[in-house]
């Protein structure tokens, strides 16, 4: 891991996802897929329409987007299948420009010309800085929204097995990285379980 986690508050989230559905609506189904997916910038920007089924709910990751190059994702377990929950779905169906012309190899999101996202320069350049400041949160980078998923997911009471495959990383990750994050032994939140949590 590059930087130790330092995800947003869940309060800090919602604060920066309202600001976006109420002042830039175009860059709002973005930063709340991966709010909520903890996907690696990288693989959100590789992501083509057919790699996202919003009837079956799922996410298909299979490649990585970085410096306008693609490759495979980062390891083998990042090659993986996500289930969306309801709320993501919903935001893509309702909120996502939909592209007059896409195919299957269209990219999912894309910069507001249709152009694929430069992942490292995009939260300069399209102002989320800027809107970390106006809001008075304190600034992280971008791939802190990752973090926020995991640790998330993992203070909701979700099995950690299920939240590292999710994420496409390792138990050894989540347990040197996120164990702050795992409830004590026999404590339950009482938060619903949801599939990617149960290990089969």
């Amino acid at each position: 891991m590059d930087q130790e986690p330092d995800p947003f508050e869940a309060w800090e989230r919602d604060k920066i996802l309202d600001w976006y559905l109420r002042n830039d609506r175009f860059w709002y189904p973005f930063v709340y897929f991966q709010f909520w997916t903890g996907c690696r910038p990288s693989e959100t920007s590789a992501l083509r329409e057919a790699n996202v089924d919003l009837e079956r709910r799922t996410v298909r990751i299979n490649k990585s987007r970085d410096e306008g190059e693609e490759s495979l994702p980062k390891t083998r377990a990042s090659r993986r299948t996500i289930a969306l929950y309801p709320n993501v779905v919903e935001v893509l169906r309702t909120v996502r420009p939909k592209p007059l012309h896409s195919t299957p190899e269209s990219y999912f999101f894309t910069v507001p010309d249709r152009r694929p996202i430069f992942t490292r320069d995009w939260p300069r350049d399209f102002g989320f800085y800027d809107v970390l400041t106006r809001l008075k949160i304190r600034q992280r980078k971008f791939y802190c929204t990752r973090h926020t998923s995991i640790s998330w997911q993992l203070t909701t009471g979700a099995n950690p097995w299920g939240v590292a495959k999710y994420h496409g990383t390792s138990m050894a990750m989540i347990d040197a990285h996120y164990g702050k994050w795992i409830p004590e032994k026999g404590l339950d939140s009482g938060a619903p379980r949801a599939c990617w949590g149960r290990k089969r």
